[in-house]
């Protein structure tokens, strides 16, 4: 899922780290042996164009030559294709135990799926039928009851938040726990905004925040996903899971909103990471995020940064295809249909989110109850 900008970036910073080395920091990678692994039956990557694009080689266009980005593309595609020595993995480790899926997971990637039942068996379309949740229902509780902690996969950002915001709901009542409203610190041109503005900000979708909530909604007990590498070392890296264990924030006093200070995460196999902090607990501290923003003032609009401060984390009940890739997941739930029957109706979300400002404004408590 790499692209194309993106693999010129690395090589440019590793002829910076290498600058002291001559000529050799002046090759591809600073003269580093590079071995790079994964798959290109992925997912495209976001917003650049695949390494292995054939139009910026056969056919670039006058857009590509012009633009710093499409300069950088096109080097990154160059790049890639310097790799000459490729090693294909064929052992399935994941799958180990459903070889059946497994089968149909090889299928599916190749685009060689089997449509007939002439050697007896199920069509690839029967199969995964055979597969939804409410065969799986009619089958019996036992076989439903493993789902009910699998995370649901989306395609948009859109759908995930609003499932995300309903099943913390849900699970914060069978908790007992109290959701907490967290807000964003954001600055504009080094400047706080005005508070028209900065409720704007707060209701931005996280599609234009790089996945930054304005208001993130949390409770003890409360399944998150963290958005950076923390720690190598300790395996907290963008991706990984945890279960919030406490909190501590400061409060404004006119209004009541809360700010988070650190997070405290459990993290399964994070290991000691401070001595005063149990085995697999992890402070997460708000990371400083930028995104452009479009304003529009006296008729006139204009693209803005926004900087932005919050804690890197998620509700992590749903997520979208892209967070899902290289998972080992023993359950899950792959929603399609709602995927898109959800999109349609954006009022929903917005008025969720609205639920989650309105109850933070009525009282200093932040609850979300009333979802």
């Amino acid at each position: 899922m790499v692209g194309a900008l993106f693999m010129c970036q690395v090589s440019k910073r590793l002829q910076q780290a290498k600058g002291d080395e001559g000529e050799w920091a002046e090759g591809p990678f600073g003269g580093v042996n590079v071995i790079f692994t994964g798959d290109f039956a992925q997912l495209k990557p976001v917003k650049q164009p695949s390494l292995y694009c054939h139009r910026y080689v056969r056919s670039p266009g006058l857009a590509e030559c012009q633009s710093h980005d499409g300069v950088g593309a096109l080097m990154g595609v160059y790049l890639w294709r310097l790799v000459k020595t490729v090693v294909m993995l064929k052992w399935n480790q994941r799958q180990t135990g459903d070889p059946i899926y497994a089968a149909l997971l090889e299928r599916i990637r190749v685009g060689a799926c089997v449509v007939d039942k002439t050697s007896g068996s199920l069509s690839d379309l029967e199969l995964l039928r055979s597969r939804e949740l409410s065969r799986i229902r009619r089958d019996g509780v036992e076989d439903l009851v493993k789902f009910c902690n699998a995370p649901i996969i989306v395609g948009r950002k859109k759908v995930r938040d609003l499932l995300n915001l309903r099943l913390m709901a849900h699970h914060a009542r069978s908790l007992g726990a109290d959701v907490h409203v967290y807000y964003a610190e954001d600055r504009m041109s080094g400047e706080e905004p005005i508070v028209r503005i900065k409720q704007e900000l707060w209701r931005l979708s996280t599609s234009v925040t790089n996945d930054v909530m304005g208001r993130l909604p949390l409770f003890a007990g409360m399944k998150v996903m963290v958005l950076e590498n923390i720690a190598f070392s300790n395996k907290v890296v963008n991706g990984s899971e945890g279960v919030i264990e406490s909190i501590r924030y400061k409060q404004d006093t006119t209004d009541g909103r809360r700010y988070a200070a650190v997070a405290y995460v459990k993290i399964p196999g994070a290991g000691v990471v401070d001595e005063s902090l149990e085995t697999d607990v992890v402070p997460i501290f708000p990371e400083k995020v930028s995104f452009r923003w479009t304003v529009e003032k006296g008729g006139v609009t204009t693209r803005q940064w926004v900087r932005r401060s919050q804690l890197p984390l998620l509700p992590a009940y749903a997520y979208t295809d892209y967070k899902s890739q290289g998972r080992s997941l023993d359950t899950a739930i792959v929603d399609l249909e709602n995927d898109i029957l959800l999109e349609t109706k954006a009022a929903v979300d917005n008025s969720m989110l609205h639920l989650v400002a309105h109850s933070a404004n009525r009282n200093t408590d932040d609850s979300l109850e009333c979802c």
